[in-house]
């Protein structure tokens, strides 16, 4: 910051201190080396504080967001004191938003969630309540039910059952396990159709399996053979050799020397 200023003394223009430098940063490998111990949140979140004071860098709530929304893919992590600081020392022009929610809604992060959602009034639902389809989604169970503790009219057959679906789609089986048992009503295309294809399309063997084990009367043959198809076009062997166990006479495969061509 001392370098920063005196360039500035010197007559230096400062025009891109703002959030899209913060995200190329964020997105940078140099930044996330395991060996570089000299650049963290800290330090980011420190000198992006005293730009500010200096009124070159205009924080926002969208600044915050940034930290959350790439919480998982840098090295350094933004902690509940960070972030009470950062919100105090800009109380006057902060409005906690959705978005703060949405990227801190995870177990790790849940006091960072529960501080900022002190902090507003935001309708968890909005957004088609799409938070407790994101979290289930990243199969964070322990979460999705404390968000059914504090907002318990979420709807969790929404959309036609779509968190059911989308769980199927990232192989998200814990979150799976836990929500099935509490839909009795399953949508007929997700329980037979959507679910069992979209797991194996995606490569997802243990949530097919669980799936056939757990729903009565799933068909791996459904929808013209899409499980199989979508199988030997992605390369996923271990679906293949698994259909074939329930479907012998159904199917011929045949494989290169190396098992590696179908």
């Amino acid at each position: 910051i001392e370098f920063i200023l005196y360039l500035k003394n010197e007559g230096f223009k400062f025009n891109y201190f703002n959030n899209d430098l913060l995200i190329k940063l964020f997105k940078c490998n140099i930044f996330n080396r395991r060996t570089n111990n000299n650049f963290n949140n800290t330090n980011i979140l420190h000198l992006i504080n005293d730009l500010s004071n200096h009124k070159l860098y205009n924080t926002n709530i969208d600044t915050l967001n940034i930290f959350l929304e790439y919480y998982d893919k840098i090295k350094y992590k933004i902690n509940i004191d960070e972030v009470k600081e950062f919100v105090e020392n800009n109380q006057l022009e902060l409005e906690i938003n959705y978005d703060s929610l949405h990227f801190s809604a995870n177990s790790i992060t849940k006091d960072i969630f529960d501080y900022l959602r002190s902090k507003s009034n935001i309708d968890l639902k909005q957004n088609n309540e799409d938070l407790l389809l994101q979290v289930c989604m990243k199969n964070d169970v322990d979460f999705a039910k404390y968000l059914m503790t504090i907002e318990p009219t979420f709807n969790l057959s929404n959309d036609n059952d779509n968190i059911f679906c989308q769980c199927c789609n990232y192989g998200s089986l814990e979150a799976l396990k836990w929500l099935v048992p509490q839909l009795p009503n399953l949508d007929e295309r997700a329980k037979y159709e959507y679910g069992i294809c979209g797991a194996c399309a995606d490569g997802h063997l243990d949530v097919a399996q669980w799936l056939m084990e757990t729903i009565p009367d799933l068909d791996i043959k459904v929808d013209n053979d899409y499980c199989m198809v979508q199988s030997v076009e992605e390369g996923y062997h271990d679906i293949i050799d698994w259909i074939m166990k329930i479907e012998p006479e159904r199917y011929i495969i045949e494989y290169d020397e190396e098992y590696e061509e179908i």
